[in-house]
């Protein structure tokens, strides 16, 4: 049974010291909806592309000038390692292949899971119900 459980930590070990080796292929995760749109894209149709980089914190200027030999234009977070930006299926594609990039992502409009369901749990009548505010006019 140890054999065994050496060997898949000696797979796991030789997998990704493999995927550190210059040379080899990297793609990031292209989100579904992300690819769609890039199925159905016509030549030169620019996507909102959310842009996750591998790392902590702000993009460092080495990934900001990613986009810049690019021509990429957009935006960065302050504080992590994400970019909203504007690109052409085939600039998504060559940022596909970056080993900084994490995953590529479209810009969509959120949907919440239990926004129809504020009924159900109370939270309509907590908002329009002025005896279920505190001293200072704020709900429970």
């Amino acid at each position: 049974m140890a054999h065994i459980s050496n060997l898949k930590k000696l797979s796991l070990t030789l997998i990704a010291s493999a995927s550190m080796l210059p040379g080899l292929a990297y793609a990031a995760e292209i989100g579904p909806s992300l690819q769609d749109a890039m199925d159905n894209a016509i030549a030169g149709d620019a996507l909102e592309v959310i842009v996750s980089f591998h790392g902590e914190g702000p993009l460092t200027e080495t990934q900001i000038d990613i986009f810049e030999n690019m021509g990429v234009s957009g935006l960065t977070l302050q504080a992590l390692p994400i970019a909203g930006i504007l690109a052409t299926p085939d600039q998504i594609l060559e940022l596909d292949n970056n080993p900084d990039i994490r995953s590529l992502w479209l810009n969509e409009e959120l949907t919440y899971d239990n926004e129809a369901e504020t009924l159900l749990t109370g939270v309509d009548r907590l908002r329009a119900d002025r005896n279920l505010r505190n001293e200072i006019g704020l709900p429970y």
